[in-house]
């Protein structure tokens, strides 16, 4: 898609208002791992600081990479129902660090 202003810069351009299909499925992709990533950072990074067993921690991590990786292979492929399975996994290891964090935050007060 060539934007409004880089026609005039561009000879022979054209401005074109529909994204061909894969390329706005590639987008979607991009902006679900994006959407899934902060919360996992955020939440990660909390549950660092309640000193976790080392190998689960690590576990955690690696499974959740792992899933959205895949989550997003399956989503530009179109491949479901791995693509919600994917999302599963990624988005219960979310909340197994979340349970974590709020088990600490309760033990602490």
């Amino acid at each position: 898609m060539v934007n409004h202003e880089d026609v005039g810069v561009n000879p022979g351009a054209q401005v074109v208002e529909v994204e061909h299909p894969d390329v706005a499925r590639v987008k979607r992709a991009h902006s679900n791992a994006v959407e899934a990533a902060l919360p996992f950072l955020a939440i990660g990074l909390i549950y660092t600081q309640t000193m976790p067993n080392l190998t689960f921690a690590r576990v955690l991590f690696a499974v959740f990479v792992v899933v959205r990786l895949l989550h997003s292979l399956f989503y530009v492929n179109a491949k479901q129902p791995f693509r919600t399975a994917s999302f599963a996994v990624g988005a219960v290891s979310i909340v197994i660090m979340l349970v974590q964090v709020i088990r600490y935050a309760v033990a602490s007060v």
